[in-house]
């Protein structure tokens, strides 16, 4: 602002003029920094010859720095706000995922236990396959045994009947 180079200056009609023309430029427009600081400015430079004056700008300028805190407190609100959301964001994701990694354990722990009741079938069928095979060879070795003493059976009534027959001649 010229304002300040003319105060530095030690020219306060000047600095008071472009610190008015700064705020009527300001106000219109909303530029609260402007107006704060010509405001603050006109105070203080108008406070030796127009007390009220002074007053006046004074409290413009405290209004508009008030606005100025209240829509920065209204954003730091609306930040945390936001971060919160994010953090729950955050906390909902990593739940899904931590029930996720748990459901994927399951299904694998469920995969591990249907692996080992289909091995130990497997072990099963095969010990009885295993089994069921020698019953078979001890069923075919019997009936091996039962044809041979039925043909000997044979053999020895036919020799019994012979030996009979050879008395009867005889």
């Amino acid at each position: 602002l010229l304002a300040r180079l003319f105060i530095d200056l030690k020219q306060n009609d000047s600095a008071v003029y472009y610190a008015e023309k700064a705020y009527e430029i300001g106000r219109p427009r909303s530029y609260k920094a402007i107006v704060i600081s010509a405001g603050n400015m006109l105070s203080r430079l108008l406070e030796p010859r127009d007390p009220a004056e002074a007053l006046r700008y004074l409290k413009i300028a405290n209004a508009a720095r008030d606005s100025v805190y209240n829509i920065q407190k209204e954003q730091s609100a609306q930040a945390m706000m936001f971060k919160e959301k994010e953090r729950q964001a955050e906390l909902a994701f990593e739940k899904r995922a931590y029930a996720s990694m748990v459901r994927q354990y399951a299904l694998l722990a469920g995969v591990g236990l249907l692996l080992f009741v289909v091995f130990s079938l497997y072990r099963s069928i095969r010990n009885k396959q295993k089994a069921n095979l020698a019953l078979e060879n001890q069923k075919e070795k019997v009936e091996q045994t039962l044809t041979d003493l039925k043909a000997t059976q044979a053999q020895l009534i036919q020799s019994e009947k012979m030996a009979s027959l050879g008395e009867l001649t005889a």
